[in-house]
């Protein structure tokens, strides 16, 4: 079993997120023809990752952060490094960038804060 790296958005540490589901997608379209055949009409023959984080039981200062770091590529790129140590340029997603936060009051009355989001690996 690998030990976790710790994820960095921006060069800036987040908090170690409960779960990092990532999917490979190539860009392009793909057309089905009137003899049956499938068509892929590719942008690149680079396969690009599309990232979503979700953490649990965030303090305030640790979803600031990642908040911070959300807000910074709103129309830039920046390096994002996941938790199994490889680094990626990415971006917001071009279609339903959110992120999204969800504050949960605890058994001992403090709020914690559950937060997701998608990251997109740019070209």
């Amino acid at each position: 079993m690998a030990v976790a790296s710790v994820p960095t958005l921006g060069a800036v540490a987040l908090a170690m997120p409960k779960a990092q589901p990532y999917s490979h997608e190539y860009r392009g379209g793909t057309l089905d023809m009137a003899d049956g055949s499938i068509v892929h009409d590719l942008t690149d023959a680079t396969g690009r990752h599309t990232f979503r984080l979700r953490w649990e039981y965030l303090t305030a200062a640790e979803k600031l952060t990642i908040t911070t770091q959300w807000n910074a590529i709103k129309n830039t790129t920046a390096t994002y490094t996941d938790i199994e140590g490889n680094s990626y340029t990415v971006t917001q997603p071009e279609v339903g960038a959110k992120l999204e936060v969800e504050p949960e009051v605890t058994a001992s009355g403090e709020i914690a804060y559950h937060v997701s989001l998608e990251l997109k690996e740019d070209s």
